[in-house]
């Protein structure tokens, strides 16, 4: 498991859209994107490398014009994951960041 997290200049709502596109915009090759409310999940295929992760991008409003930002990646069944989540969660952060103008 691995996670990180960072600030974005946007409304938790519009923080919680950038979540959406920027997952589906980071190469992941997802095959399922849910927007549950304060947390966008998605679901990577298997590969050679890994058996599929789980990866939870949560939202949470800082003040009117800034959100909070945390995403964390899971696998779905292996104990060692050879680097696979903090690839995950890199490309998702940068892609959201890339999304937002966030520094």
């Amino acid at each position: 498991m691995e996670k990180d997290e960072f600030t974005v200049p946007l409304s938790a709502g519009l923080a919680r859209k950038a979540a959406v596109e920027g997952l589906k915009q980071s190469g992941l090759g997802l095959r399922f994107v849910e927007d549950q409310g304060q947390a966008v999940v998605a679901t990577t295929t298997a590969s050679i490398r890994s058996f599929g992760e789980t990866i939870t991008v949560k939202v949470d409003p800082l003040d009117a014009g800034h959100s909070k930002i945390q995403v964390r990646s899971a696998s779905a069944a292996a104990l060692i994951d050879w680097g696979k989540n903090a690839d995950n969660v890199r490309r998702v952060k940068i892609a959201i960041r890339a999304l937002t103008n966030a520094d």
